[in-house]
């Protein structure tokens, strides 16, 4: 019998939820110390999909192909070069499907929002993550599914960061982008202010994060 690619993430899947693993002859050792939390995500989610009775994606094959190849204490013999054959010969038990690569942008919503979208690469979710926040129970990272992006809220603690996180993965944005980030580093250390007159109302956010929430709160004032 021709074991898939798919049969192997499954049973990396099954090896990585039981307490222990080898076989009787190799050292048992604990999963969570072998397999990274990373992969471990990922291992899961594809092993879900493809018991459904899905087909892998082309990027999906190819990291998972990897991942089998990078944890090689977890099988015994038999199984490694079973893999090493189906990894040869790319057997799969369904006909890929070509990925789609969503650019990777970033466009301002308002306020000190920003909106990342890209595709699946899961050291940038892990830097995205891993940013500091002025207030992080209030504003941590959260993915917009319906939209397929990330909601980040810029403030003078992790600006920088983020603009590195821009570069580093080679993000496209547009001059509104740039204008918050030059805005938050001009006002680095100063605070919002509101100035109320007879019928209108001036705030002034300067990196004030609760002003910045709370006036993207009220953007519906605008049409009443």
């Amino acid at each position: 019998m021709a074991y898939t690619i798919e049969d192997f993430i499954e049973r990396l899947d099954h090896l990585v939820s039981a307490f222990y693993f080898g076989a009787a002859q190799q050292p048992k050792v604990h999963a969570s110390e072998v397999v990274s939390m990373w992969d471990k995500k990922f291992v899961s989610d594809v092993s879900m999909h493809t018991c459904s009775g899905s087909s892998l994606s082309t990027a999906q094959a190819d990291v998972a192909m990897k991942i089998l190849k990078k944890y090689p204490s977890v099988f015994n013999a038999q199984e490694n070069a079973a893999i090493d054959i189906a990894i040869r010969d790319r057997s799969f038990r369904k006909p890929l499907h070509q990925t789609v690569q969503a650019p990777r942008e970033v466009r301002w919503a308002g306020g000190s929002v920003l909106l990342f979208r890209f595709s699946y690469n899961a050291p940038l979710i892990a830097a995205l993550k891993s940013v500091t926040y002025e207030l992080p129970e209030i504003t941590p990272p959260e993915t917009l599914h319906r939209y397929k992006c990330w909601r980040i809220v810029v403030d003078q603690l992790n600006h920088k960061e983020l603009m590195e996180i821009i570069s580093k993965y080679g993000f496209g944005f547009d001059d509104a982008v740039l204008h918050l980030f030059m805005e938050i580093s001009n006002n680095e250390n100063k605070r919002g202010n509101v100035k109320v007159s007879e019928d209108t109302f001036d705030v002034e956010i300067n990196n004030d994060v609760l002003a910045s929430l709370w006036l993207t709160d009220m953007e519906w004032l605008r049409n009443v």
